[in-house]
């Protein structure tokens, strides 16, 4: 019989954590797991991980201090982080279809799809959506989408601490019946001061960030996807750009330096402590060499 395991890592290094995971998973019985983009099943590794991560190694993923093993680059993750923005996402929707993304984590934030109308029980339930927080395409025209990462800016000011501010990803309706579907699944933030005590933090508000994915290939994506998280909930959800102002640059500068988070953006909380749930942290078998590497 097959036996999943819970396991714990707790690191204050991105880099150590991450090589403790990638070991534990090598660890890991060998299981066919589903599809890929191709439509081809694949042996993986797997392991039900918690990795919890203290500011400072979060700053490591903001540094861009990565793994020797790690797979992409630092350009690579530079640019994947471009897709959490407002211009990359709102561009994808006008290119032709062989060249659109399938999904992007982004866009499932700032699009969340409505229904129609929510019928519960035969009765018809009425959407309390604020008009500012439905999304808009790049001509102005509504979308019929729910900008969450708008309104879970907004919402940690107006309510400080609060067990309510998470955005998600998983559309039932499609996802349930899709052979790739997001792997992220949500995101959710928990204000560690209340509001009475903010003056005492200027600029730093300390929160915990709580992350979920279903599935995670720890090998080829964890830390390009942790860049891109961190840096979006720094410019448009703990910081103060908006699609109107995101200046979205290089992380890299011309000496190969990484930039300051707030050199072109005014951060309002500071990341205390990121725990991540992944329902399957997995290595593919095309990447098993890591476990040699790691």
């Amino acid at each position: 019989m097959f036996k999943g395991k819970t396991i714990l890592i707790d690191g204050r290094n991105s880099v150590d954590s991450w090589t403790k995971a990638i070991k534990i998973i090598s660890a890991q019985p060998e299981i066919l797991a589903g599809e890929d983009y191709l439509g081809n099943a694949k042996y993986t590794k797997d392991a039900n991980l918690i990795i919890v991560l203290d500011e400072e190694a979060v700053e490591d993923i903001v540094d861009m201090v990565i793994p020797e093993a790690f797979e992409q680059g630092l350009q690579a993750i530079a640019e994947y982080g471009k897709e959490y923005t407002y211009h990359f996402v709102k561009r994808n929707w006008t290119l032709p279809e062989k060249y659109k993304f399938q999904y992007n984590y982004f866009d499932r934030f700032i699009n969340y799809a409505l229904p129609v109308v929510f019928v519960s029980q035969g009765n018809l339930l009425e959407l309390n959506i604020p008009e500012k927080y439905f999304c808009r395409n790049k001509e102005g025209g509504l979308t019929g989408g729910f900008d969450q990462i708008s309104w879970l800016h907004d919402a940690i000011r107006k309510d400080g601490i609060s067990r309510r501010h998470q955005i998600i990803t998983w559309m039932p309706g499609i996802d349930c019946f899709d052979s790739n579907p997001p792997c992220l699944q949500r995101i959710w933030i928990r204000v560690l001061v209340p509001k009475s005590e903010y003056h005492k933090y200027p600029g730093c508000v300390p929160v915990e960030i709580g992350i979920m994915y279903r599935s995670w290939d720890i090998g080829r994506a964890i830390c390009s996807n942790l860049f891109g998280i961190i840096s979006m909930l720094y410019r448009y959800v703990l910081g103060n750009q908006t699609e109107e102002t995101e200046y979205f640059m290089d992380r890299l500068d011309i000496n190969g330096n990484p930039y300051e988070l707030n050199t072109y953006n005014k951060i309002d909380y500071k990341i205390e402590k990121m725990v991540l749930f992944c329902n399957s942290g997995h290595v593919y078998e095309d990447s098993y060499d890591l476990f040699k590497r790691a």
